[in-house]
């Protein structure tokens, strides 16, 4: 009687011990897991400068999050849409902090001009496609003429070919963030 009491007793110790392990694993996972935090918590700002109603093709915000601070950086057309982006993702459950390093693009009337004839240039006049898109792929940046254009295009070869229109549309000078995107195939070739 006494070794199968002895045998139960060892087994709840082997049991309580087990627990006490899978509670360390669990906290110990739960911190491993703060960059995938930091990850879900930039997705969803990312989401939130994009589907802002305020911003455009004339604006470019990117984003970073370490430990749920997050830097808002890139250019916009206006000031207000600045403080736009900023109070959008500020909303976010797990914000605890955004630092907006936003630049607000020049209003004088050339860049303005040049703004609007290039948007003209690329979205209507064929040079990046139909304008019936509810996302701008590329986004027209334009500050004391020069101009960026940033986005995604679908091949390399697109990119000399929008330069040459932002060439000839007036810009002094031009700078592409453009990038293909990543495709699955990409991805499982790509060495570690």
């Amino acid at each position: 009687m006494k070794t199968k009491h002895a045998a139960a007793s060892l087994n709840g110790g082997w049991r309580a011990l087990a627990g006490l392990l899978l509670v360390g694993t669990l906290q110990a996972s739960a911190d491993d897991i703060q960059p995938s935090g930091d990850d879900q918590l930039r997705r969803a700002a990312e989401e939130a400068v994009r589907s802002n109603p305020f911003l455009g093709v004339f604006d470019h915000v990117l984003v970073e999050v370490n430990g749920g601070q997050v830097r808002l950086w890139g250019s916009v057309e206006q000031r207000c849409r600045r403080e736009k982006a900023a109070s959008s993702v500020a909303r976010l459950s797990g914000v605890l902090d955004v630092q907006n390093d936003i630049e607000v693009q020049s209003s004088a009337p050339e860049d303005v001009m040049l703004r609007r004839r290039l948007f003209e240039r690329l979205y209507y006049d064929g040079g990046i496609g139909g304008n019936d898109r509810l996302e701008w792929p590329v986004r027209i940046l334009v500050s004391h003429g020069r101009v960026t254009l940033a986005g995604e295009i679908t091949e390399n070869a697109e990119r000399e070919r929008l330069e040459a229109i932002a060439q000839s549309a007036g810009a002094r000078f031009v700078e592409t963030r453009l990038q293909t995107p990543i495709t699955p195939t990409q991805v499982a070739a790509s060495p570690d």
